[in-house]
């Protein structure tokens, strides 16, 4: 990825693989006006080529950190849905 991950994401913690799910959070949200996006972990690991464990870790600490607000949490074959609330770093 040629976009350098900005250093307040590096200090808090996030990496290349977080930043890429970063920006596709936020274009999702571009894409959804004001409504929520549904993203699953699943998708998400295929986008960013990770186990779908592992990026669901990187969605609940974008969810704590202020990035995203958990809309709904996503059962079964129903994906959760956010909102991309973080300010451009």
């Amino acid at each position: 990825m040629d976009i350098p991950i900005p250093q307040q994401l590096v200090s808090m913690g996030y990496d290349n693989r977080s930043f890429k799910l970063f920006l596709v959070c936020r274009q999702l949200q571009v894409i959804n006006g004001d409504n929520p996006f549904f993203l699953s972990a699943r998708t998400a690991g295929e986008i960013v080529d990770y186990h779908f464990t592992g990026t669901s870790k990187i969605l609940a600490a974008m969810v704590t950190d202020g990035i995203l607000q958990l809309i709904s949490k996503g059962t079964g074959l129903k994906a959760s849905r956010y909102k991309y609330i973080g300010k451009d770093f």
